[in-house]
C-alpha cells in the first residue's frame, strides 16, 4: 500500500460512522464495531498501520482490498 492510500484508508476510517463501514465498504457489522472499537480507545483517531493492524480481522490484504474499495468510492471533497 502506497502512503497515499494508507492515508486514504486512515481518513476514511477517521470520519467514518458505522454506517459507512457496513454500507459503503461492505463491512460486517462485527467488524466495523471493532474499528470503532479501537478507534476510540486509540484517543479517538487512527495515526498509524500498526493501530489497524492490531484489529485483529484486518490483516495487510485485508488493508490492501479495503485500500481499493475507498480509492472508488465518491467523495463529495475533491482534496479527497
Amino acid at each position: 500500500m502506497t502512503n497515499t492510500q494508507f492515508g486514504n484508508v486512515l481518513r476514511f476510517f477517521n470520519e467514518a460512522v458505522s454506517d459507512d463501514l457496513v454500507k459503503r465498504l461492505q463491512l460486517p457489522a462485527d467488524l466495523a464495531a471493532a474499528v470503532l472499537a479501537q478507534r476510540k480507545a486509540d484517543g479517538g483517531m487512527f495515526t498509524s498501520v500498526e493501530q489497524l493492524s492490531s484489529i485483529a480481522q484486518l490483516s495487510p490484504q485485508t488493508l490492501g482490498q479495503l485500500s481499493d474499495s475507498i480509492d472508488k468510492l465518491p467523495f463529495t471533497d475533491p482534496a479527497l
